[in-house]
């Protein structure tokens, strides 16, 4: 149970070992209230690991494929499967589109964009963007066009379901784990088909960013 320390005026977290504020412990502004047992943070950590322990074999009410959870309720494979479902039940009717169609300013092929894009929108992918602004930031900040073709990567399909680009896959291989949606894989020769593992590096957002910035002001070669 927690207990308060008189000198501070702070509560004890029996698992955390730390002193803490009254508001960690669920005590209201006025009333002591339902009090933990222990602080917010320790509460949160043991139930997401009791949750993680929990595996439940279900069959995906929508495309018929076999997949584990952690929660009973869980009856689809994915937020799309459930999304699908419900419009073919009726549940979500489809949304009007609202938008309008437009020409690219660049390549001059037409393409939608939605009511809240209207006059934000000139160009009908990034590709096109590039070509267009590319040349006024070379003479600014010295960028040196590539010449390269576009990098295509390739994909796999994991044996939990999950659909991968390889190169993230054989980095979690070597690493023994699951990577995190701010770790990048970056392939140190530039070639995209190239996944052996020396030749990739994990890199957060910022630093990914940055290298390729370097080597398109030529830096790094």
């Amino acid at each position: 149970m927690v207990k308060l320390d008189i000198t501070t005026n702070k509560w004890f977290c029996p698992q955390c070992k730390n002193l803490k504020d009254r508001t960690e412990f669920g005590f209201d502004s006025k009333s002591v209230g339902n009090i933990s047992s222990w602080c917010k943070t320790c509460k949160s950590r043991i139930d997401k690991e009791y949750r993680d322990k929990l595996s439940f074999e279900k069959h995906c009410l929508f495309c018929n494929k076999d997949f584990v959870t952690n929660k009973k309720s869980i009856i689809y494979c994915s937020i799309s499967c459930q999304s699908k479902h419900s419009h073919q039940l009726g549940k979500i009717p489809p949304r009007p589109k609202t938008g309008i169609t437009l020409n690219c300013t660049v390549c001059k092929k037409k393409y939608y964009i939605a009511a809240n894009r209207i006059g934000k929108s000139k160009f009908c992918s990034r590709s096109c963007l590039a070509k267009a602004y590319l040349p006024k930031h070379v003479k600014i900040h010295g960028f040196k066009p590539s010449n390269k073709p576009p990098k295509k990567y390739k994909h796999i399909t994991v044996p939990d379901g999950r659909r991968l680009r390889i190169h993230r896959w054989v980095m979690e291989q070597q690493l023994g784990r699951p990577l995190t949606s701010a770790e990048h894989v970056h392939h140190i020769d530039g070639n995209t088909n190239n996944n052996d593992p020396a030749n990739l590096i994990i890199l957060t957002n910022g630093e990914h960013a940055k290298l390729h910035i370097e080597e398109r002001l030529g830096r790094v070669s």
